[in-house]
């Protein structure tokens, strides 16, 4: 990568403010090609369609009331951990909208098994009042765009994580694979806009952890300031990509770049 001409990148001056300034400035140890941030870019895709009724369910609910659970599409979870959300959900007292994806395990039939084998004995009827439950899919930038979802259970994926910062809702950080436990790093500790969970030896995340900071990210002082954080960040990303904003100047030094080889 330091023998290129420069390196695009999906980010922007408002979300990684300190490491563009660190290439930009020739403070990385050796030559470094140019950095280009030519983001956020994310899916304008219109909505497919709102098959399992989430944004008609989120309708219903109170403004940034409702926690958004979701994994990506290769977060799959044992049906222990699966146990350990729910309890953790319904100890947590929060509104919630949780997509569930179960892995296959010995004994599977071909059928996937059904929610009330997945969960807790009584889980749904318990909780049908303050929290909705659906398999495998849900049509993720529509409900992080929603006025009732204030907070986002996420994988760290990048894609996700830019949504979450274009609609400024917070996060909590529960990464699964890949460069995502190094996105934690980033959202908690550099971004300051997440809290992050933490899992036992086996990687198991208890219900008590679960519950105690959903809680915090959705009803606490700390969670306040997270949400006042995500949305300055959200401001500076719009403005990013604005006429005259740092990345479509970047955008524009790139085609120059392009144009002049």
């Amino acid at each position: 990568m330091r023998d290129s001409h420069g390196v695009i990148v999906n980010t922007c001056d408002a979300i990684e403010g300190g490491v563009i300034e660190a290439f930009n400035e020739g403070l990385m140890e050796g030559s470094t090609p140019p950095v280009f941030c030519i983001g956020p870019v994310i899916s304008s895709a219109p909505c497919k369609g709102d098959d399992n009724g989430c944004l008609s369910w989120l309708d219903s609910q109170p403004s940034q009331s409702v926690v958004f659970l979701s994994f990506g599409s290769m977060g799959r979870f044992s049906r222990a951990q699966l146990r350990e959300i729910a309890v953790g959900l319904e100890k947590s007292e929060q509104r919630f909208l949780w997509v569930v994806r179960s892995e296959f395990e010995e004994g599977d039939s071909g059928e996937p098994p059904s929610l009330e084998e997945l969960l807790p004995e009584g889980f749904l009827e318990r909780t049908k009042e303050k929290g909705m439950v659906v398999r495998d899919w849900a049509p993720q930038a529509a409900i992080l765009s929603h006025d009732s979802v204030g907070g986002f259970v996420t994988h760290c994926g990048w894609n996700s994580v830019l949504e979450a910062v274009w609609e400024g809702v917070p996060m909590l950080a529960w990464p699964l694979y890949a460069e995502q436990k190094l996105n934690k790093v980033i959202l908690v500790e550099e971004m300051k806009v997440g809290l992050g969970v933490k899992g036992n030896k086996e990687g198991l995340v208890s219900s008590t952890e679960l519950g105690d900071r959903v809680k915090e990210l959705m009803d606490s002082d700390t969670g306040k300031e997270i949400r006042q954080r995500i949305f300055k960040m959200k401001m500076g990303a719009k403005d990013a990509v604005t006429e005259g904003g740092s990345s479509v100047l970047a955008l524009n030094e790139l085609v120059q770049k392009w144009k002049a080889h």
